[in-house]
């Protein structure tokens, strides 16, 4: 959109999401900490499981993958310079009050749309198959590795993702872009890191409203307020049928 002045027609300056742009280096250094997360998992798994029982690892593999993607993923961006008031971890324009109906709003508006996808193109919804073995799993070892993986799933790893897909990804595509195409850009990256299609097609949908609702606030707690709705549900549906 432009203005005239003068005669001339003069871009109106964007309205960026967040107050610290995100480059390229970023990017790439954020999402290869996801990576790294991932490698180390594998790797763990492949080394111990001659060592401890299989159950064992596997009840255990989450926090790990955790552990190593929260180290990682802070020392890619502090090595950029970034801080923790870099992340904007705090309330925006609008009142966080809001949150008590705008995030389940959000929620059931975005499971509604994922899942009329998901059997529009003939996707049946499933359950996290990946995620509920592997709480399963944890569940099964014992309490501890239980606690930790549930504490990882539901609370831990919503603000790591959050940071990632929507303060570095959608960050990234926002100051290159309109807001729209920055909403979608990093909801398909979220949902695509789901892999199984039923899921990676809602998880698109939870991480389109999930960047509505931060570009809306301008900070990063209403996505973080969202996923971890998203994931204590999913955990506790998983608890339930036990």
């Amino acid at each position: 959109m432009c203005t005239p002045i003068a005669g001339k027609l003069t871009p109106v300056p964007r309205t960026a999401t967040f107050e610290r742009p995100v480059s390229g280096g970023d990017a790439l250094l954020s999402i290869g900490s996801l990576l790294i997360g991932a490698i180390a998992v594998v790797a763990a798994v492949v080394l111990l499981v001659g060592v401890f029982d299989l159950n064992w690892v596997l009840g255990y593999a989450i926090p790990l993958a955790t552990a190593v993607f929260a180290v990682a993923l802070w020392q890619s961006l502090s090595r950029r310079g970034w801080t923790w008031k870099d992340l904007q971890l705090t309330s925006g324009p609008r009142s966080l009050w809001h949150l008590l109906w705008e995030v389940p709003v959000a929620w059931i508006a975005a499971m509604g749309v994922g899942i009329a996808l998901a059997g529009a193109v003939d996707i049946a919804p499933a359950s996290d198959a990946g995620g509920s073995a592997s709480t399963l799993d944890a569940l099964d070892v014992g309490v501890v590795a239980g606690t930790l993986t549930i504490a990882c799933t539901v609370l831990i790893a919503p603000v790591l993702e959050e940071v990632l897909f929507r303060r570095v990804i959608f960050g990234w595509f926002d100051t290159r872009t309109r807001w729209q195409i920055a909403v979608l850009g990093s909801a398909v990256c979220f949902g695509a890191v789901h892999v199984l299609p039923a899921i990676a097609l809602i998880m698109v949908c939870i991480g389109s409203a999930a960047a509505l609702l931060v570009r809306l606030h301008r900070s990063l707690i209403p996505g973080i307020a969202l996923h971890t709705m998203n994931n204590a549900i999913a955990t506790a549906a998983v608890v339930a049928s036990i």
